[in-house]
């Protein structure tokens, strides 16, 4: 729409434009001064080509947008032997024959005088020290607004909320967590930077529904995955007995199919008062192994009690933690 303007003496980029796109504002002459808001992550190539009266640029974004290159030949060239035309050779050829061009602002990078530019506020400003941004302005010259813009934090945020998915499948974990670690450290009010609370309430309730659905989902995975085991583990009571032992050890070694991230989601307010009877059980048979092996010279038939050794070391080999957690209620927590 403004391609070839004459009359646009300074232009505003409105907050909702992410991409300027190539040859938006070629050969507007009469264009002196640009803001680009912090929304602005990519520059097309040729954007603000010919644009010869071109002084002042002032950026927005805490993180310089990227400058968009191309191989394409523009019509206007590099001499060969020039130092610009060395340093892009070789630092962003990739084919041995063309290089890359950038003619963002007026001309190609390092044929045109450096511009005025002005950046935002915040300490962590980065991107701007770039080769490109080196070439086309007069950064020992920069001018610091008092404009602070959106942190990384609040952009790391912002993108990472987008990336949930309307439809939350249970690998989608990871995005949601991050998501809400990102959340977690927002420490500016987005409403300041053209968002609406609206907006922003939407974006929160994205992610806390994400999280909700994904607690249901998992919550179904445990149920179906560890439904027999749990009513294996029921069946048996809470009463310790010998009889038993085979079936304690069979749930154990089940329950090594158990992710330890999974635990947290199963009822264990029992556990402790379980675990008080299961020690006092285990030390008795522990004590009469003991005993055993002192009485070596007593025929194996007179007590009853010689398969205690084999539990023993049962005990030894699978720990009293985990047989532990044979004896949870077993009820998922929801």
């Amino acid at each position: 729409a403004f391609k070839g303007c004459t009359s646009l003496v300074s232009i505003t980029i409105p907050d909702s434009v992410t991409t300027i796109w190539h040859l938006a504002f070629y050969g507007c002459t009469s264009l002196v001064s640009i803001t680009i808001p912090d929304s602005v992550t990519t520059i097309g190539n040729q954007v603000f080509r010919d644009c010869t009266r071109l002084k002042n640029v002032e950026f927005k974004s805490v993180k310089a947008p990227t400058l968009e290159g191309t191989v394409t030949d523009l019509g206007i060239e590099y001499e060969p032997d020039s130092e610009i035309y060395q340093l892009l050779n070789k630092y962003f050829q990739f084919n041995g024959y063309y290089p890359l061009y950038y003619a963002q602002f007026i001309d190609l990078v390092g044929k045109t005088k450096k511009l005025n530019i002005v950046i935002p506020a915040n300490e962590d400003v980065s991107g701007y020290d770039n080769i490109l941004y080196q070439l086309y302005f007069d950064l020992d010259n920069k001018t610091v607004s008092d404009y602070v813009a959106l942190d990384t934090y609040s952009i790391d945020y912002l993108n990472k909320v987008a990336m949930i998915p309307n439809e939350i499948k249970l690998s989608d974990e990871v995005i949601i967590q991050n998501a809400r670690t990102a959340y977690n450290v927002v420490t500016q009010d987005l409403t300041k930077y053209g968002y609406s609370k609206e907006y922003l309430d939407g974006l929160y309730e994205k992610l806390v529904n994400a999280e909700n659905t994904w607690k249901l989902l998992n919550d179904e995975r445990i149920t179906h995955v560890y439904e027999f085991l749990i009513n294996d583990i029921e069946n048996l009571g809470s009463k310790f007995e010998f009889s038993k032992i085979n079936d304690y050890y069979s749930i154990v070694k089940r329950l090594d199919i158990v992710n330890r991230h999974d635990l947290k989601y199963i009822d264990q307010s029992n556990v402790e008062s379980f675990k008080k009877e299961f020690d006092k059980y285990f030390k008795d048979l522990n004590e009469d192994v003991n005993i055993l092996t002192d009485i070596s010279t007593l025929p194996t038939t007179s007590v009853n009690k010689v398969g205690l050794i084999v539990v023993s070391s049962m005990i030894t080999t699978i720990g009293i933690g985990a047989v532990v957690f044979t004896i949870l209620k077993g009820k998922i927590y929801r």
